[in-house]
């Protein structure tokens, strides 16, 4: 069990290294603001696209709700903008952009990224780098946890089986916190909550609520059934149920 907790803890690792690379957005503007987009587009020569060029923006908010559906941008030679209404950007949180064009030759530029929006207009990071720094903590005591759980506590085999089962029992739980937070910096960065990970991420943390109950009820029936087998040992003498010790 310890072995396989600590391949857990590995994808765990891997995890929070993924929700470090998608902490922030790459655009901050305040809410019920105006916003006037300008992106430039460029072939695949990276020459900027001609007047010819049609370019359609699409927002979703989210990932979820449609807040611009296939609108045309306007040309400019440098750049296609589109102004944002206020009207639309009143809802804090991870907007979705993505950017289709067409050029007169076949060739079709695209480009997606995601703008945040605050009420005052600046970068909420701050709160991630937090969370993040939760789980590496919380990630180091549950490496502990599993060591000490395969490690004799106590002299005592009731005291030093209670001590392991509990560590096992709160590295569970630890990791299942961990995931958690994962889950909720992703959602804030605007990944898909529909997505695999999301759903991955439930399973492993049913997985961890079924092994939480199978490691408790299994320390309640070992306790118990050693308790009955010492209390016949000091009856009947130790040769006949030496060889049935639980833990």
């Amino acid at each position: 069990m310890s072995k396989k907790l600590l391949t857990m803890v590995l994808f765990m690792f891997i995890l929070i290294m993924f929700s470090v690379n998608t902490l922030g957005s790459d655009l901050t503007l305040p809410r019920n603001q105006e916003y006037d987009m300008k992106v430039p587009c460029l072939t695949e020569n990276n020459s900027l696209c001609g007047s010819g060029t049609v370019c359609i923006l699409t927002i979703l908010y989210n990932t979820k709700e449609t807040i611009i559906s296939n609108d045309t941008m306007s040309y400019n030679p440098t750049f296609f903008n589109y102004t944002i209404s206020a009207n639309n950007l009143t809802k804090e949180g991870v907007y979705n952009t993505y950017i289709n064009c067409i050029t007169p030759n076949g060739e079709y530029p695209y480009d997606a990224f995601n703008f945040q929006v605050t009420n005052s207009g600046n970068a909420i990071v701050s709160n991630n780098i937090f969370s993040v720094g939760v789980m590496v903590f919380l990630l180091f005591i549950t490496i502990i946890f599993i060591y000490l759980s395969m490690k004799k506590i106590s002299d005592n085999k009731y005291i030093n089986f209670i001590a392991r089962r509990s560590f096992l029992i709160v590295s569970v739980f630890l990791m299942m916190w961990d995931s958690s937070i994962i889950a909720d910096i992703a959602k804030q960065t605007g990944l898909d909550v529909n997505s695999p990970m999301f759903a991955f991420m439930e399973i492993f943390g049913w997985i961890g609520y079924v092994s939480i109950v199978i490691l408790i009820l299994d320390f309640v029936i070992r306790t118990m059934n050693q308790y009955k087998i010492d209390k016949k040992k000091r009856r009947y003498g130790d040769q006949e149920w030496e060889k049935k010790k639980l833990f």
